[in-house]
């Protein structure tokens, strides 16, 4: 919006579209800014309230955790207006496999028949961190299965068959998670960045003790 006042004009708008119905706002202490100098936010918070008042929508507030408590701390008045909370666990890493297995099936590819769930969930548990499964939660298993798509195009020729093409071994996967847990690693906190190091050293010993 140009201006505070069209903010409340196209927040009045959605809230009518949803009448009757649900208006879900992701991530949505993003209306809750402290320290800006032009209070859009509240102008749409404002709105909102208003229509919490009459019933006719269903409010579905969306967010990460810390950041949800911060907006409802800021927010007195929308707070009280709320009657239910629900808080979501993390993915665990089974439920990751069962997630990046979905998406294969759903865009047209396969796993090769010899990969396992079991396998999955423990390339997933050792080539990622518990900061990291926290932060990227559902995101990686689509970045897993994005990356993969790369590795096999790279690990085939143009000989290979329409099967061939679409089916994604191990490593395709492995190597993937391999890529994002490097790319993780430039960017993690300074705190992380000893258990990634860690994580790594450990995992290159396993290897090591495996192969003796």
């Amino acid at each position: 919006a140009g201006a505070i006042w069209q903010t409340a004009i196209k927040t009045k708008a959605k809230i009518e579209e949803a009448k009757g119905g649900v208006l879900f706002i992701d991530e949505a202490y993003r209306l809750f800014q402290e320290e800006s100098t032009k209070d859009f936010g509240r102008e749409a918070i404002d709105e909102i309230m208003a229509a919490m008042n009459t019933g006719d929508v269903v409010m579905i507030f969306a967010g990460y955790r810390k950041e949800m408590q911060a907006f409802m701390g800021g927010n007195p008045g929308l707070f009280r207006r709320i009657s239910k909370q629900f808080f979501f666990e993390d993915y665990k890493t089974d439920e990751l496999t069962n997630i990046l297995k979905l998406n294969v099936k759903l865009s047209g590819f396969q796993l090769d028949t010899e990969v396992t769930d079991e396998q999955l969930t423990d390339i997933i548990e050792r080539k990622t961190i518990a900061r990291q499964r926290a932060q990227m939660n559902g995101g990686i298993p689509q970045q897993m299965f994005r990356k993969a798509k790369w590795f096999l195009d790279e690990r085939l020729d143009m000989d290979a068959c329409e099967d061939e093409l679409m089916t994604f071994n191990l490593g395709d996967l492995e190597n993937s998670l391999e890529e994002m847990k490097n790319n993780w690693s430039q960017f993690a906190p300074d705190d992380e960045e000893g258990d990634i190091r860690s994580s790594v050293i450990n995992l290159e010993v396993g290897r090591d003790s495996l192969v003796s």
